[in-house]
């Protein structure tokens, strides 16, 4: 009981971590707002995931000197701010800073609560709960779409979902607080620009690291590019924007599923099938023909990413915990894939079609299906 007090408040963490999916809701009610292009929409995106590459071996840096519990708090902060900005002021440069800021604040969150996860965890039980946990942050990305329409219907304006998730928070960097936690960063290697940066020299951490860069571009790039894909089938745009909670559905549902497998399931081989799923979603996608074949494959292609990024963070910090905060840090940097991939999506998609774009995606998504097959050669080596 006393454990599950202290993982309930990491769970609800996660929950706010959740908020930078938005994103996708956010960049396309901005691009009907202010007639934004498919490359500049995609450029607004990065403004969040760009700070991934800056922040992260910093934030782990400062997370030795400081905890992982106080650098959580201190995240959670700044994405209360980052959510005040564009709802007082919104124009495209207010919004780009909003954006900004809600990129710094989970960066920090995420190099941080994803060990901090770790340290309330039970012994074994750390890949499951992270599936868990990425299924309970699938749950605000679900509901970011639907609660922005409730407010377009109820208050004519979007932008009041950015107070609901500053207040969720301040409440939850409340409770963490007051929750007592003992941090193991003292039995650690302190993280440092080097020490981070020499991981690099390991085989597994690099190839896993390029797994993160590629599979939060593939989420981004799905996140923001779903509407524009439906539209083809001559949705209206409220209707297309509600393929984004489709996706996240999808995503809640196989961590939720995850995370029970993985009690049972080797995390190597629930790697494989998860890669080999989601190439399978994204063939589809390729080849739909209505909005309904799109939708199957939106599906599909959620299922099978969904335990992707627990799965290479979690099989890597188990494999070195005591490593834990320079690969964190490195893992977290890499979510900066989704600032490039998803801008290279909307080139793509500008210059020749929606489906040159999915084509993209596909392409790099192949690059898992081979991390999955070598990890698990390596697990039985």
């Amino acid at each position: 009981m006393r454990n599950f007090l202290k993982v309930l408040p990491v769970f609800v963490a996660f929950y706010c971590m959740g908020f930078v999916d938005i994103v996708g809701t956010a960049v396309n009610y901005a691009s009907k707002d202010f007639e934004l292009t498919e490359s500049t929409m995609q450029f607004l995106t990065s403004m969040i995931f760009i700070w991934f590459f800056i922040f992260s071996i910093p934030t782990g840096i400062l997370q030795d000197k400081f905890g992982k519990k106080t650098m959580v708090i201190a995240s959670l902060l700044v994405t209360t701010f980052a959510m005040l900005v564009p709802f007082i002021i919104y124009n495209y440069y207010i919004l780009m800073i909003g954006l900004a800021l809600m990129g710094i604040g989970n960066t920090v969150i995420q190099v941080s609560l994803n060990p901090l996860l770790y340290e309330v965890s039970s012994k074994g039980s750390y890949s499951s709960n992270m599936s868990l946990c990425q299924f309970i942050k699938a749950i605000a990305a679900f509901l970011g779409p639907i609660i922005a329409v409730f407010f377009v219907r109820i208050c004519g304006d979007w932008k009041f979902i950015f107070i609901v998730y500053g207040c969720l928070s301040i409440l939850s960097g409340i409770w963490l607080y007051f929750t007592p936690i003992a941090e193991s960063h003292k039995k650690e290697q302190p993280a440092s620009f080097s020490s981070s940066f020499k991981l690099f020299g390991n085989i597994y951490i690099s190839l896993m690291v390029i797994g993160i860069f590629i599979v939060v571009g593939l989420d981004v790039g799905m996140n923001t590019g779903i509407p524009s894909l439906l539209k083809q089938f001559n949705l209206t745009h409220e209707e297309a924007i509600k393929g984004i909670s489709l996706y996240f559905i999808a995503l809640m549902a196989s961590r939720f599923l995850g995370a029970i497998l993985l009690k049972k399931l080797s995390a190597s081989y629930f790697l494989l099938i998860s890669a080999i799923v989601t190439l399978a979603g994204l063939l589809l996608l390729i080849l739909s023909t209505t909005a309904l074949l799109a939708g199957i494959g939106i599906v599909i292609t959620a299922a099978g990413s969904a335990n992707i990024f627990p799965l290479i963070f979690s099989l890597s910090i188990e494999k070195y915990p005591g490593q834990s905060n320079g690969i964190s840090a490195l893992m977290i940097m890499a979510i900066s894939g989704g600032a490039v991939f998803p801008l290279l999506m909307g080139i793509f998609t500008e210059n020749f079609n929606v489906r040159t774009g999915i084509v993209f995606l596909f392409i790099i998504s192949v690059y898992l299906g081979f991390i999955s097959i070598w990890n698990l050669v390596k697990s039985r080596s």
